[in-house]
């Protein structure tokens, strides 16, 4: 027996009757409740992901613009101020699921032009720098460095050392 039937059934006057009619309404409107509120959190949940999403651009428009870079340490960058701006604002989130929201947010960015494709890497010519600065940028550089290539180079250092003596000497 169906509960419309049960309602026709029982007496109009009775207390009964006024009970199957609120079963009946919360029946009938629990399913449309339900709907409501789950569609108040995808609303909601949407709603931060186009805010997360806005700010991944504004954050990875200039990053992306920076000269001597690499592509890596650019995503890290902008992973790393995406994740404390969020925190910052009591939005949990866990940092790997940032690296996609910086990806798409970089190539929404790139597909509606605002970022050049590629980017220059600009450092000084090797003989421009000095021993320290090469030593720098090359942290075990003297671990491989062969004792031979050391011995040549200061060998062509003394010879051209005495062709500069003899060149004073002669000029004199």
């Amino acid at each position: 027996m169906d509960l419309t039937q049960l309602i026709n059934s029982v007496d109009h006057s009775s207390p009964l009757y006024y009970v199957l009619i609120a079963v009946y309404i919360v029946t009938m409107l629990t399913p449309y409740l339900k709907g409501l509120a789950k569609n108040a959190k995808l609303s909601h949940l949407a709603n931060r992901s186009a805010y997360i999403f806005e700010e991944a651009k504004e954050i990875v428009a200039p990053i992306a613009n920076e000269v001597g870079l690499a592509n890596a340490d650019r995503r890290e960058k902008a992973v790393d101020k995406l994740y404390a701006f969020l925190t910052s604002h009591k939005i949990n989130v866990k940092r790997n699921d940032l690296y996609a929201v910086v990806e798409t947010a970089y190539q929404y960015m790139k597909q509606h032009g605002y970022l050049s494709d590629k980017q220059p890497i600009t450092t000084p010519a090797p003989e421009d720098l000095t021993k320290d600065e090469l030593n720098a940028l090359t942290p075990n550089a003297d671990a491989f460095e062969d004792k031979s290539v050391i011995q040549n180079e200061q060998t062509e250092q003394q010879i051209d050392q005495q062709q500069e003596q003899q060149n004073t000497k002669e000029g004199e």
